[in-house]
C-alpha cells in the first residue's frame, strides 16, 4: 500500500519491491482521481490535489523506480486517458493532469532511446472502476470492463508500443481533434453525457 501523494511513502514501497524481488523490472502508473466540475467551479485547491495524485505521483515513481528498471533493461507504462486527445467538459482538472502525464511520458521515452526501456502511453476511454462510482454522472456512464482494459495494456508492453489505445474511436477523436476542433467539439457534444455538455 502506496501514498502516491508521500514522497517517504513512494520510497518506502520501491526499496519493498527491491527487497523483496531483488530488483524492479516493471512500473504501471495507474493511481488516479477525478473530479466533475466546470473549470469556473474548480478550484486552485481542486487542481492541486488531482495533479499531486494523478501527475506527481507518477513523476514520483519514476524518480523511485527508474535506476532498477533501466538495470533489468524493464518497462514503464503510463495511464494516460483518452481525455488527453479529446477532452470533455467539467472534468478540467482530471484531464489537466493527464494531460501534463502524457507531456512528462513522451519526454522520458525519447530520453531513455537505446536504455532497453519500454515506455508505453495508454490512453483508455472511461474504465469501470471504484473511481467513477464517486462522481454523479460518470457512475451512470457505460464504461469499458477492467480486464478488457488490462488485456490491452499488456499486449502493448509485449508488442513494444510507444502509445496504445483500449477503444478505436481514441485514436480517431484525436486524429480528427488534430485537423478540426470544431469537430471534434461537436462530436464530443454528442459523445459526452447531457449532464457534462457546455451549457454557455
Amino acid at each position: 500500500v502506496t501514498d502516491v501523494t508521500d514522497d517517504e511513502s513512494v520510497r518506502a514501497a520501491a526499496r519493498g519491491v527491491e527487497g523483496r524481488f531483488g530488483g524492479v523490472d516493471g512500473l504501471i502508473n495507474n493511481a488516479g482521481i477525478t473530479m466533475e466540475a466546470p473549470v469556473s467551479g474548480t478550484s486552485l485547491e481542486d487542481y492541486r490535489r488531482i495533479m499531486e495524485v494523478n501527475f506527481y505521483g507518477p513523476l514520483r515513481m519514476i524518480h523511485a523506480c527508474l535506476p532498477r528498471i533501466k538495470e533489468a533493461r524493464g518497462w514503464i507504462v503510463n495511464i494516460s486517458s483518452m481525455l488527453a486527445m479529446g477532452p470533455f467538459p467539467r472534468l478540467s482538472a482530471y484531464t489537466s493532469a493527464k494531460f501534463a502525464l502524457t507531456g512528462m511520458a513522451h519526454c522520458l521515452r525519447q530520453e531513455l532511446r537505446g536504455s532497453g526501456v519500454k515506455c508505453v502511453i495508454v490512453y483508455p476511454t472511461l474504465v469501470d472502476t471504484p473511481m467513477i462510482e464517486l462522481e454523479p454522472v460518470l457512475a451512470n456512464v457505460m464504461a469499458q470492463n477492467p480486464k478488457k482494459t488490462a488485456s490491452a495494456i499488456v499486449k502493448a508492453i509485449k508488442r513494444g508500443k510507444a502509445r496504445a489505445g483500449t477503444a478505436a474511436y481514441t485514436w480517431a477523436l484525436a486524429y480528427i481533434g488534430a485537423f478540426s476542433a470544431p469537430l471534434a467539439d461537436e462530436i464530443v457534444n454528442v459523445m459526452a453525457p447531457k449532464e457534462l455538455r457546455g451549457k454557455g
